[in-house]
């Protein structure tokens, strides 16, 4: 396809995409009052947040990347409250993800896959909560989706600085796109001389010169962490508490056995967890739409290509992880983790059903219509009704046992005086932390609290 043609699919479909953007910002505001996380540890990052305001950035929090928790302690400075302040940093990531998406699939699959797929972001169960919370997911899922356009466009400068931001967001990045990138820049003399048959154009993979300027400051910043890191622990290995808390509880079987339980879990997160959240109408949509990819049925087929690379290996990497963790398959982080994946998937599945129905419409013919638009209707009902129900059980699950910490900690803001000492622990210690207040407050995990004795403690809250 010529950059006139490209040019003006993306002129057709630029419109709809920011329209598409507005409304997944308003759709996650309304999420954002209803939904109180997947796990109270989402809570744990309001504290960090603000500690990072108070010390004007001097302090670090290494458990996690820094850059999501510096954002949202900008926000924060502005609002006053760091779950505000997360919370629009999440949800403005969330929706530039639903417009790089729309960009995305109309530039180079075609303009209605593009707008059906971003439309489906909006709405996609994980995508859409996790990014109505004071979390990083969304804000490096758009990261990614920024280095995939810019890389599949050629863009270096702008990909070196989406890689960087993306690996400072969360150091995922270092297993998908940069492995996708390497891996297709491999196949690009295929990719010439098929292009050179064909008459399709020149390769979208990057030179030998353009992938050293792509990811020599994305090393750079990587080197540069590690140092950071190693000076505050002693270690160079930034990844390694993350692994070990991943992997803790197998640590004592046999390789075998953990690579058995790892399979099983794999197993479980494919044909449970994957389908009740992404779709069963989705999921084989993706493979369709993977398919015609791979066949060069696309506005860009090189830029299609480099989008299916990019999808591959996120799900070889999210398979992996998946194999290696120690949780059960029903285990909430995989939902986290799957979030990710997301948009990647929702492009391929949108571009097969796109393929599909404009198939079935060759020759256009009354049956073959009235197939049509039974097949599309019967694929967005399902999808409706299997996303609707998802999101319905994670609000009340989310409400039922996290809502009830959060509704309690406010009614104890708004009603007890300043000088009445709180103790607790949990939601309630941390959502306390979110923001300035005068408030005599002691969290039950405190080491000076007397835990172990009834008397002691008795006469503690008595001096109190």
């Amino acid at each position: 396809m010529s950059d006139d043609t490209a040019q003006r699919n993306t002129d057709r479909v630029l419109p709809g995409a920011l329209l598409l953007g507005l409304l997944a910002v308003a759709y996650r505001a309304w999420l954002s009052r209803r939904y109180f996380g997947a796990e109270e540890e989402d809570w744990g990052n309001l504290g960090i947040t603000f500690g990072t305001l108070q010390s004007n950035f001097s302090y670090v929090e290494l458990e996690h990347m820094p850059l999501f928790t510096a954002l949202a302690a900008l926000a924060t400075a502005l609002t006053g409250d760091a779950e505000l302040g997360g919370e629009l940093v999440a949800i403005v990531s969330g929706a530039s993800a639903v417009t790089l998406v729309a960009w995305i699939g109309g530039r180079w699959l075609s303009p209605v896959s593009g707008l059906l797929a971003a439309t489906l972001l909006i709405f996609q169960p994980d995508a859409a909560l996790y990014a109505a919370t004071p979390l990083r997911i969304s804000t490096y899922s758009a990261l990614c989706l920024l280095a995939v356009a810019a890389i599949g466009e050629r863009r270096t400068l702008i990909s070196a600085l989406a890689l960087s931001l993306g690996f400072l967001c969360r150091f995922d990045i270092l297993f998908t796109v940069v492995p996708a990138l390497l891996v297709f820049t491999g196949l690009q003399r295929f990719v010439q001389r098929d292009s050179a048959a064909s008459g399709r154009g020149t390769a979208a993979g990057y030179s030998k010169r353009e992938l050293l300027w792509c990811l020599t400051p994305l090393g750079l910043v990587v080197a540069s962490w590690s140092v950071f890191y190693r000076s505050q622990t002693g270690s160079f290995a930034f990844w390694a508490g993350v692994a070990q808390r991943n992997t803790s509880e197998y640590s004592h079987l046999s390789l075998s056995s953990r690579l058995g339980h790892g399979i099983d879990t794999l197993w479980g997160v494919a044909t449970q967890v994957m389908p009740d959240h992404i779709g069963y109408a989705v999921l084989p949509l993706f493979a369709v739409g993977l398919a015609q990819l791979l066949k060069g049925r696309a506005n860009c087929p090189r830029q299609a290509l480099w989008l299916s690379t990019y999808v591959g290996c996120a799900l070889l990497f999210f398979a992996a992880t998946v194999t290696l963790s120690a949780y059960q398959p029903d285990h909430n982080l995989y939902w986290k983790w799957l979030s990710a994946l997301v948009p990647g998937l929702l492009l391929l599945a949108a571009h097969g059903v796109v393929r599909l129905l404009a198939d079935i419409l060759e020759p256009k013919t009354t049956a073959r219509l009235l197939l049509a638009l039974t097949l599309g209707l019967g694929l967005s009902v399902a999808t409706g009704l299997d996303w609707s129900s998802q999101t319905r059980s994670q609000l009340q699950r989310s409400d039922r046992w996290y809502g009830t910490q959060v509704r309690l900690m406010r009614w104890i803001e708004a009603n007890y005086p300043a000088d009445v000492g709180i103790v607790a622990d949990l939601i309630p210690s941390t959502f306390v932390a979110r923001r300035e207040h005068s408030m005599r407050f002691f969290s039950w995990s405190h080491p000076e609290l007397p835990h172990d004795s009834p008397q002691q403690f008795g006469r503690w809250l008595l001096e109190q």
